[in-house]
């Protein structure tokens, strides 16, 4: 059954690849975090935050080894929210729902915007997010979101 009630018909593949790169992409990230964040109180985390708080590119941010464990902590909270969001928009999107369409697509943006500061690896991200959401607004995906016109009697 459609989420606005239209035909069922079927869905175009760019939406099924779209969507489920979105739900792949999005737990994948979830799993990320959740490792890296049972690794902030260990002996190489904890090196390795000592290392860029000495950093002198660092040094203007005045960051402590505890500032900067906290700014982790909570870059890692966030991504987490956004992932798990990204997850469950993608199953929306699968089920026809135009209005998760259009929050995965902002959402999307907001996260390949974010990711630029992240150097090459935040690149790669960026382009896969704009990708997904790419294959969401293809001319037949668009076919697909649109609802039928409703009969006047």
């Amino acid at each position: 059954m459609s989420m606005h009630g239209g035909p069922v018909g079927s869905r175009p593949w760019e939406v099924t690849v779209g969507a489920l790169q979105a739900v792949i992409g999005g737990g994948a990230m979830v799993l990320a975090a959740l490792t890296l964040a049972a690794q902030l109180d260990s002996t190489a985390m904890h090196d390795t935050l000592t290392q860029l708080t000495a950093d002198p590119r660092f040094a203007s941010l005045n960051l402590s080894l505890d500032g900067a464990r906290s700014l982790v902590k909570y870059t890692l909270m966030g991504v987490g929210v956004l992932s798990v969001t990204s997850v469950i928009l993608g199953v929306f999107v699968l089920r026809r729902h135009q209005s998760s369409r259009v929050a995965l697509t902002v959402q999307g943006g907001i996260v390949a915007i974010f990711s630029m500061f992240a150097g090459l690896p935040g690149w790669f991200v960026a382009v896969y997010v704009g990708l997904s959401v790419g294959l969401l607004w293809t001319r037949s995906s668009r076919t697909w979101f649109t609802p039928p016109p409703t009969a006047v009697i």
